[in-house]
């Protein structure tokens, strides 16, 4: 019986530390902020966010990945990533990762943070968000990288755009064709023009 003893204490021991590592835990925005401190730059902390994806773009936490919780890949995705790591899921209220965060309990991950208030939340209360550029932006960058030099009649960033490339052709209104860096300076005087237009 003497033998028993030690080894009962040392299960029960060997149970409460597995207990203590399992966390499950609710949070408010300031909760979370306070957590994404605590784990800033540790590889084993996951940021999950499952809000709709437009509403990824317009502002999502920095580093977070995004996957829908109503795909049918959901559990596929999940069951490839690591259940020892950490993981913060949030939605924009709160609805879609309280459904993603009993999906992963099912699947076995115990080391799970939820915000429960949401993104929406989050952006009322100020903290901060990253946004991804839309593709109407992304467009415009391109646009104003090809003519913004017409458009601001920058004719250094025109000229330095095409200063290496002796197969650039300009070709104006009055079918003046030029090629080559230096025939294309030659026209400044055109591109300059009140009259000339982007």
């Amino acid at each position: 019986m003497k033998t028993l003893k030690p080894l009962f204490y040392l299960f029960i021991l060997s149970l409460n530390i597995s207990f203590s590592q399992n966390i499950v835990e609710d949070l408010t925005c300031e909760q979370t902020f306070q957590l994404i401190q605590k784990y800033s730059g540790d590889v084993n902390f996951i940021i999950i966010d499952l809000s709709p994806q437009k509403l990824f773009a317009t502002g999502h936490i920095e580093n977070a990945l995004y996957f829908d919780v109503f795909s049918e890949q959901f559990a596929s995705w999940v069951n490839c990533l690591d259940k020892e790591k950490v993981y913060l899921i949030y939605c924009t209220s709160g609805h879609r990762s309280k459904i993603g965060k009993e999906k992963m309990m099912n699947m076995g991950f115990k080391n799970l943070y939820h915000l429960y208030e949401g993104i929406k939340k989050w952006k009322e209360l100020g903290y901060p968000v990253i946004k991804e550029p839309s593709e109407v932006s992304e467009v415009e960058k391109v646009l104003n990288n090809v003519f913004g030099w017409a458009i601001e009649k920058d004719f250094d960033l025109f000229y330095n755009s095409i200063l290496n490339d002796s197969n650039f052709i300009s070709v104006t209104p009055y079918d003046r064709v030029k090629f080559g860096f230096e025939e294309v300076r030659k026209d400044s005087a055109f591109w300059g023009s009140p009259d000339f237009k982007a």
